[in-house]
């Protein structure tokens, strides 16, 4: 198991793309990652950031792997509005 989870999900609607970066056991600060929503696609020299969820810490890989799932759901869903 590797100690850093890195995951990039593009969605074509409503064009954003979703970074999820966490570190796994590690407990020195409140938060260990973040899943964070950038307009269009992240190849941009400057993306424009339109969400941030923080992730705290002592999460399993399949807990992190949830919550990313989660926030990709309700962005589908158009329950988490990130469109500007």
């Amino acid at each position: 198991m590797t100690d850093l989870i890195r995951k990039v999900e593009h969605l074509a609607t409503p064009d954003v793309t979703l970074v999820l970066n966490y570190r796994l056991d590690f407990d020195a600060e409140k938060s260990c990652g973040s899943i964070v929503v950038y307009q269009g696609k992240p190849d941009a020299e400057d993306p424009f950031e339109t969400y941030m969820e923080h992730i705290e810490c002592g999460l399993s890989e399949e807990d992190v792997m949830k919550r990313f799932e989660r926030t990709i759901n309700e962005v589908r869903e158009g329950n988490l509005d990130v469109t500007l």
